[in-house]
């Protein structure tokens, strides 16, 4: 499961930061929570280069979702390969 921090949000706080992590990626603890593995995901935090597929087959190096393209900026969608 994974816990979105919302993005530029002040005064935010990791609701498991009292519990000790497992171990992390990309810069954000993963904990074990009731079973399962849990993730709280900061993109502020992130150390990651990545591809984003978007649900309308937009493809984007742009980590952020805010940073979105809009259909405008687009240049070949996915189902179009």
């Amino acid at each position: 499961m994974v816990l979105r921090a919302p993005f530029a949000e002040r005064g935010w706080r990791d609701p498991l930061a009292q519990l000790s992590p497992l171990r992390r990626f990309g810069g954000n603890p993963i904990y074990g929570y009731a079973g399962m593995e849990v993730t709280v995901w900061d993109f502020t935090r992130s150390r990651l280069d990545c591809v984003n597929l978007f649900s309308d087959g937009a493809i984007s190096s742009d980590y952020l979702l805010v940073n979105q393209p809009r259909p405008e900026q687009l240049g070949e969608r996915a189902d179009a390969a």
